[in-house]
This record gives structure tokens, C-alpha cells and sequence, in this order.
């Protein structure tokens, strides 16, 4: 799958450094709690939205059907997983939205 665009969101504290936090993944209610602790967190997502928010009404413009969106961090449970659930609950009323969890992939349900 090519992306459109990538996002490192490794500035966002890592859970799996958290004993309780490390086996659980960004689906997980206390993983959320712990990320959405930190003011990084709410600042890097308000600047990711705020980019999307501009950048994919843009491309439909020269029409484009599909905006690929890759989430990075170091291990892909934690961190990735959350954001690009953020993501696409964010935006799901205003377009066809998927996440798709390539490092936990018991998640693509």
C-alpha cells in the first residue's frame, strides 16, 4: 500500500515503557488515558488534524478518490495504534475512513 503521507508520532510518551501499559495496545482505554495525559500529545494530534483538515478537501479538488495516511512510532501498538484510531474517528462523518493496524493486526476488525 503506497502512502499519501506519513506521520511520526514518537514525540507522544511510549506506554510499553509502563509495566501495566506494555501488553496492552492505542485500542485500550487505560493506554488512551495514559497518551491523552500528556499536552504533546493533544498539540501533535491538533497539528495532524489541522493539516488533514486542509490538505485532503486540496487533493479532492484535483480528484483525488483516495488519501492514504501512515501512522509511525517504534513498535506499532501503542502509539500508532491510537492515533490512527483518533484519526479516523475524527473524520469518519465527513469521509470513507479505515484503520488499518499493520503491526497489531487483531485490531482490523
Amino acid at each position: 500500500v503506497g502512502l499519501d503521507a506519513m506521520f511520526d508520532v514518537r514525540l507522544i510518551p511510549n506506554p510499553y515503557w509502563i509495566a501495566r501499559l506494555a501488553p496492552l495496545n492505542g485500542a485500550d482505554q487505560e493506554v488512551i488515558d495514559y497518551i491523552m495525559s500528556f499536552d504533546i500529545t493533544k498539540e501533535l494530534l491538533s497539528k495532524i488534524v489541522d493539516y488533514l483538515e486542509y490538505y485532503i478537501p486540496e487533493m479532492q479538488k484535483l480528484g483525488r478518490a483516495s488519501y492514504t495516511v501512515g501512522i509511525a512510532c517504534s513498535g506499532g501498538q501503542h502509539r500508532s495504534t491510537f492515533v490512527a484510531n483518533y484519526l479516523r474517528d475524527y473524520f469518519k462523518d465527513r469521509y470513507n475512513v479505515e484503520a488499518y493496524h499493520r503491526d497489531s493486526p487483531e485490531l482490523n476488525k
